[in-house]
């Protein structure tokens, strides 16, 4: 029986890549690109042997559909990805994964996915772990066109480009939510104790700070005022935590 992994990520480049790693490593591959699509396909048997998501998922964030996967019991595997602010904030391992399994930044899903999976995966006729790759080794002109595809993908995705005022401020609620959702990642003891406590933005100040001083040099000054997006997406993800509690 073939082992399906699903692959949900919200840039089709990213997205790409994670497939093509997925069933080169010998599985079946489904990807979707926001998150109601993937819940509807967490749920539907065969259920995935494993869940590749993006942790700033739209419409469901990776965090919640760890909290839908564990709520129902599934037998899927969970690999968050991070998104955008761990590139220049951060090099430490996060201290939590929320429920998840394991992580991979989207910059390594060429030479780490598949090892990991491989690791996590013990299905019968699940493939055996590989060698894990040097990104930074040799490549082949294809493999090392593939990974600066990636690079570029994650890149793009600091991007600021918008029609109108209403779209420049949904596209900065986007980004806020990007930039908590990683900024979360990478402090998970802190996240954890700021939930019970109630204090987690004191927790969190520095690297909270760091998130706005990114965000502010992407989006453009007339929007940066317009309200206080990124602790508007902490709130929320405080919001979904505390609703997965319960």
């Amino acid at each position: 029986m073939t082992l399906r992994v699903l692959v949900a990520h919200e840039t089709d480049t990213i997205r790409d890549a994670a497939l093509r790693v997925v069933r080169d490593a010998g599985y079946e591959a489904v990807g979707v690109a926001e998150g109601e699509s993937a819940r509807t396909l967490l749920f539907a048997k065969p259920y995935p042997v494993a869940l590749v998501v993006d942790v700033g998922l739209p419409k469901r964030l990776g965090y919640e559909l760890v909290e839908d996967i564990r709520e129902r019991g599934l037998p899927t595997r969970v690999v968050l990805v991070a998104s955008v602010y761990s590139k220049t904030a951060y090099k430490r391992r996060p201290t939590s994964l929320y429920g998840a399994d394991d992580y991979v930044e989207q910059h390594h899903i060429f030479d780490q996915l598949a090892p990991k999976l491989a690791k996590l995966i013990t299905s019968p006729g699940a493939p055996h772990a590989p060698e894990p790759r040097d990104v930074h080794g040799p490549l082949t002109p294809a493999e090392r066109a593939e990974a600066d595809r990636v690079k570029s993908a994650g890149e793009r995705r600091l991007a600021f480009r918008f029609a109108s005022r209403e779209d420049g401020i949904e596209r900065a609620r986007r980004l806020a939510r990007l930039i908590v959702a990683d900024v979360v990642l990478y402090n998970g003891a802190a996240v954890e104790d700021g939930l019970t406590n109630g204090d987690l933005a004191t927790r969190i100040a520095p690297d909270l700070a760091a998130g706005r001083e990114l965000f502010a040099l992407r989006v453009p000054p007339e929007l940066v005022d317009e309200e206080d997006y990124i602790g508007a997406a902490l709130d929320e993800f405080v919001r979904t935590r505390e609703q997965g509690r319960t």
